[in-house]
């Protein structure tokens, strides 16, 4: 099929036209009707991001741009994309519907972008790793993940340009400025582009003018990033574990168990149920199921019991560094994880097309131990990843519900137990099959 399709000799501009109509297509059809209402498929904190964007631009044009300055925690570029949204369709769309297409075209590019990676390998693997982006229902679900989705289009672009064009002195500072502007949408890019510089096998002046570039064009670009107090503000922000006053913590103690999971390292009862989560086990939403990791899921334990090679390319690198980058994090919502679609779509396809390259989209891997150890993430990752879909389809709440056991020994001490010993069993499960997958290599 994938042979009949290329031998019609379409240009690769109108295939690629076509690929983003039909990724819009079926995200529209979803948020433009009542069927993602219907799903329970709800965007969180949507007035916040829209009444706060168009201000921003208001401001701007009146020349206040002491209003970039409004929000420490977050980036302004992505309040100024969905701002514009609104200003440029006033009077066609209502703010709602103008921002919602915006992260619809939006969704729809990054899909095209993960195509266009996957060509580096083979169109077999661009073309899989394109419709299980398109169609996932956990990827369509978090199209409007208003910073997050912005973030990743800019992450994608880096990725497409560095990871493809190599060297060259243009595309190395081409791809440091699609860097820097992913920064400027979301602070998480910025490890995530770090980790995936260092991890590739580049010369070291490629590697400092890429990661020059980005800062300087996050910092330019930015008055937020021109103070070290404000710095020193975001840091906290992100990474203290007390991001919450000891009172917010009380009077909000279900929306910290929920989304605050970091909190639950620093303790030996939890610390195995925090790193499932991180590692697998946050993916269990109602209505959403992540069918693509199932997938990787299947194609791994097939090769392992045909004992066929698994070639642990960068796309099981990329995976890691991003699941590491979230559990550095205290506060985990939901749509986080959208960051992690892009590496296990190509990674699917290169499971499924049985592909063994080692330069997929990048050149070599660096073959040094620590990189080498960044497949193991991954595989943890993925053999989670059944447990996490039928939580998702049956118990949603399951892994919190869970939580709820371990932070109640004196309510329910059996139920603890049990719920301890089932945290260790899972993690002696994960930690099997990536000994066996990492030994069939």
């Amino acid at each position: 099929m994938v042979r009949l399709w290329w031998s019609l000799h379409i240009p690769q501009g109108v295939i690629m036209l076509i690929m983003f109509l039909a990724s819009f297509s079926i995200r529209s059809s979803m948020f433009f009707t009542d069927v993602a209402v219907r799903l329970g498929w709800y965007a969180y904190d949507t007035d916040f991001y829209i009444d706060n964007g168009v201000r921003c631009v208001e401001e701007i044009l009146r020349g206040n741009f002491t209003v970039l300055n409004m929000f420490t925690a977050h980036p302004p570029l992505g309040f100024i994309t969905i701002g514009l949204s609104v200003k440029l369709t006033q009077g066609f769309l209502t703010k709602y519907h103008a921002a919602t297409l915006l992260m619809c075209i939006i969704s729809s590019l990054t899909c095209i972008l993960i195509y266009y990676i996957g060509l580096s390998v083979s169109r077999k693997v661009a073309l899989i790793a394109f419709l299980l982006a398109s169609f996932d229902p956990f990827y369509i679900r978090w199209t409007i993940a208003w910073l997050d989705m912005q973030m990743l289009l800019f992450l994608l672009l880096f990725s497409a340009i560095y990871l493809k064009e190599g060297e060259r002195k243009f595309y190395t500072a081409l791809s440091g400025v699609a860097g820097g502007l992913s920064i400027l949408f979301k602070y998480i890019a910025a490890p995530i582009i770090t980790l995936i510089i260092l991890s590739l096998k580049r010369s070291w002046r490629s590697k400092f003018t890429v990661l020059i570039v980005a800062v300087a064009t996050a910092i330019l670009l930015s008055p937020t990033l021109q103070s070290i107090d404000v710095l020193r503000h975001i840091l906290a922000v992100h990474f203290k574990a007390n991001v919450l006053g000891e009172e917010d913590f009380v009077a909000a103690e279900n929306v910290v168990l929920a989304w605050y999971p970091g909190k639950f390292w620093f303790r030996p009862d939890t610390f195995i149920w925090t790193f499932l989560y991180y590692f697998g086990l946050s993916q269990s939403g109602s209505n959403q199921p992540f069918i693509t990791s199932f997938i990787a899921y299947i194609a791994l334990i097939y090769k392992l019991a045909k004992r066929e090679r698994i070639s642990f390319n960068f796309y099981w690198v990329w995976l890691s560094i991003s699941l590491i980058t979230l559990a550095f994090f205290t506060k985990h919502w939901p749509y986080y994880d959208v960051i992690l679609t892009p590496p296990i779509t190509l990674l699917t396809a290169s499971l499924l097309s049985s592909s063994h390259s080692r330069k997929p989209a990048c050149g070599e891997v660096d073959d040094g131990r620590i990189v080498k150890l960044l497949r193991i993430p991954a595989l943890i990752y993925i053999s989670l990843t059944p447990i996490s879909l039928i939580s998702s389809l049956t118990f949603p709440t399951l892994w919190l519900f869970i939580l709820t056991l371990l932070n109640n020994k004196e309510l329910f001490p059996v139920e603890y137990y049990l719920s301890l010993a089932l945290t260790i069993l899972l993690l002696i499960y994960s930690i099997t099959i990536t000994t066996i997958s990492t030994r069939n290599n």
